[in-house]
């Protein structure tokens, strides 16, 4: 009997996909013109490609560059990222730290909206989408993404554009963040 799906489990249905076959290994690595950082490879190649874990569960290979090819293009993957740290809207915004007083100044003042939407429109492209791969659904539009180029490759971070507030560095390699 199959155990009943909780959150996101019904994606991966608990079960580890087949370790990444060479030719698909390096399809990734030839898009993003560098090696994937080695924990992330090992895991790929020999534990499975897709797995159960944290949210929806670690994407295969092939749906992220799916992901990234239908959001940006695969361009994008060979390309260094600019982020060195957290783009937290809210600061930038000037705007509370209360969550509940940041949601009515979303709802109530036209210019923190506008600015937020000009925010979100900002780092929802390039170059901010730059060198890094999809590695987890979060829920709601917000992913968790391993960076693969540019000055903090090998670290995962969250994608909270689409409906939070931003782009956070979680300062930990992959293995580290599945592992916990």
């Amino acid at each position: 009997m199959r155990p009943t799906p909780i959150g996101g489990s019904s994606l991966h249905g608990y079960e580890i996909g087949l370790p990444a076959a060479p030719a698909a290994l390096g399809r990734v690595e030839d898009l993003a013109g560098t090696r994937l950082p080695e924990d992330f490879r090992e895991f790929v190649t020999t534990i499975g490609d897709g797995a159960p874990g944290p949210y929806y569960g670690v994407n295969s290979l092939a749906r992220a560059v799916e992901f990234v090819e239908k959001g940006w293009g695969r361009a994008v993957l060979g390309a260094d990222s600019p982020l060195t740290g957290d783009v937290d809207f809210v600061e930038l915004l000037g705007g509370p730290d209360d969550w509940e007083a940041h949601a009515a100044l979303l709802d109530n003042d036209p210019a923190y909206a506008a600015g937020f939407d000009r925010l979100q429109a900002t780092y929802l492209g390039e170059p901010w989408c730059n060198g890094r791969l999809p590695i987890a659904d979060y829920g709601c539009g917000d992913c968790l993404f391993l960076m693969l180029r540019g000055p903090r490759r090998g670290t995962v971070w969250a994608d909270r554009l689409s409906n939070a507030t931003g782009l956070y560095c979680l300062e930990v390699d992959f293995l580290t963040w599945y592992t916990r």
